[in-house]
């Protein structure tokens, strides 16, 4: 109630002033409103981007892996039986001279022996008869 009788003991002109001023403010509130929605708009969709390439790096990392054909004519890329006559004496020249060298593998395993000049000596070491007997079985 206190409002509405300092609104009565106001100037005509100071109610203008007071209307002007809170339209003012409404419009600015409504800038940084549409500021504030674009801003939501842009991270929204920056947010669904992120999402989708987390997606698909998941799927890249641990998603089956199999060697199915992906593109609807790409069974045809290495069909063999589909040749022209053109480019069949060319194809079988080439698998006439096409020769594979065989080599052998070198064995491969253990460490190099000691060299024969090394001086060699056998050392043997014996327990008394009372540290020869097992505590757990008693035998020997």
């Amino acid at each position: 109630m206190q409002m509405t009788s300092d609104l009565h003991q106001k100037t005509k002109a100071e109610l203008l002033n007071v209307i002007q001023f809170s339209q003012t403010e409404i419009e600015k509130h409504i800038e940084k409103n549409n500021h504030l929605e674009t801003q939501l708009e842009q991270q929204a969709t920056k947010i669904a981007l992120l999402n989708e390439r987390i997606q698909f790096l998941l799927l890249a990392r641990f998603g089956s892996r199999s060697e199915k054909f992906t593109h609807p004519h790409q069974d045809s890329l290495f069909d063999e039986a589909v040749v022209e006559a053109s480019e069949l004496p060319v194809i079988e020249a080439a698998e006439a001279e096409i020769q594979v060298a065989s080599f052998t593998r070198k064995k491969t395993g253990g460490r190099k022996a000691l060299p024969e000049n090394l001086p060699r000596e056998e050392i043997l070491h014996t327990l008394p008869e009372a540290e020869q007997i097992c505590p757990c079985r008693g035998s020997q």
